[in-house]
């Protein structure tokens, strides 16, 4: 089953996410772009009333006044997977969170993720492109890891910018994706031939009512 989650928390995203069942990801830039006057306990008091049932916030520390007001089942935790951010991923494992390693780049990293028992990786794929990186070939290596290891560990893949970008991602057999609003409004775009198809249903089914 494919799960798309949205990258934002402004209205106009859990707007889209509620409708369409969606999740969402966020991190301190998107939160601070999304709503520039407020701070992060307004910010995750608002997602938390929102029927979304599964938000990506990133924690740089453990900070008990936000913890506190978090639901580990609404709620994965997104750390940046460096050496020194271990230890704050398994004090969130002992609190009942499930964890997201992010910007993964290097199968190293999945391994030390594989090790902790982190439940998301998340790869960035047009990051990785402009670093230089082949992103379709690191998410087959990734998977490949992770299937060799049995692991439950399920890889996101991010930084997606565009429709074409998203069918790459799908045809090396990706089934969790986090896209910016403007190309999920581009996968929901009506294309000409269905908009004929549709015209001509409509004009029979005006000729049908009529013979009533």
């Amino acid at each position: 089953m494919i799960k798309i989650y949205l990258d934002g928390c402004s209205e106009e995203a859990i707007k889209i996410a509620e409708k369409f069942d969606l999740g969402l990801t966020t991190n301190p830039t998107i939160m601070h772009k999304d709503y520039p006057e407020k701070g992060i306990l307004w910010i995750l008091e608002r997602l938390t009333q929102t029927s979304i049932s599964e938000i990506f916030i990133q924690m740089d520390s453990f900070e008990e006044k936000i913890v506190e007001k978090l639901n580990p089942k609404k709620f994965v935790i997104k750390i940046p997977w460096l050496r020194e951010k271990y230890d704050l991923a398994l004090e969130f494992k002992r609190r009942g969170f499930r964890i997201c390693a992010t910007s993964v780049y290097y199968p190293s990293q999945i391994l030390t993720a594989l090790m902790i028992g982190t439940d998301y990786i998340a790869f960035y794929f047009d990051r990785s492109l402009k670093k230089g990186l082949d992103p379709k070939k690191s998410i087959l290596t990734f998977k490949n890891i992770l299937e060799k290891s049995n692991s439950s560990s399920i890889l996101l893949v991010a930084s997606l910018k565009s429709v074409d970008q998203v069918f790459e991602t799908l045809r090396c057999g990706i089934t969790h994706l986090s896209l910016p609003l403007e190309v999920f409004y581009e996968l929901l775009k009506d294309n000409e031939f269905t908009v004929e198809d549709a015209k001509h249903f409509f004009e029979d089914f005006s000729v049908l009512i009529n013979m009533e």
